[in-house]
């Protein structure tokens, strides 16, 4: 998708030279005296100014930037394409799960305090949380084998017994991904 639009969009200043484009998340080197840079991904023209833009500015620019590079969250986790890093898979991915599974299971003891003793309300619940964190941990997975340059069929390693788990469990939480952008997008970790 390309803009080729003269109204600048806000950019973000990430490290001395680079900058972010709030419109796609694009990260570029750029001229640190130059306020105003067409993105060379999208087109937009960029300025760091926030005295010229019409749009938004400041933290709302921000989070415009991090919406663009992430998604949205029905896109961010019912999505297998992209990168993450070790640390939002560990709370984006990994905390969630366990916290949907926690939670169901605090909801079943405290249905049986209740008196609630039904068989089909527990497995029920159980059983849903199951999916979500299954479905959490294999997108989750799926996108930290691209941050290490690999397809996400990788996940399929973790069924090898024992040595499976363990590998996946290493390079998904504790091993950094490749450097820069590979062809699965940019690098989560941003600009060297």
């Amino acid at each position: 998708m390309t803009t080729r639009s003269n109204e600048p969009i806000w950019a973000i200043a990430i490290h001395e030279r680079w900058r972010q484009c709030s419109q796609c998340a694009e990260d570029w080197e750029e001229d640190p005296e130059r306020t105003r840079a067409r993105c060379p991904a999208c087109g937009s023209m960029t300025t760091l100014d926030a005295s010229s833009l019409s749009g938004p500015t400041g933290v709302r620019a921000a989070a415009a930037a991090t919406a663009a590079r992430y998604g949205s969250a029905s896109t961010h986790y019912f999505s297998g394409h992209g990168r993450i890093g070790r640390e939002h898979w560990w709370l984006g991915y990994c905390f969630p799960a366990v916290a949907v599974s926690a939670f169901a299971r605090l909801v079943v003891e405290l249905l049986q305090l209740a008196g609630l003793r039904s068989v089909d309300v527990a497995v029920s619940l159980i059983g849903a949380s199951a999916l979500i964190s299954a479905w959490l941990l294999i997108v989750g997975a799926v996108k930290r084998w691209h941050d290490h340059g690999k397809s996400g069929w990788w996940v399929l390693i973790g069924l090898v017994p024992i040595a499976g788990p363990l590998w996946s469990c290493f390079m998904w939480g504790f091993k950094a991904g490749t450097d820069g952008p590979n062809r699965f997008g940019a690098d989560p970790r941003g600009p060297a």
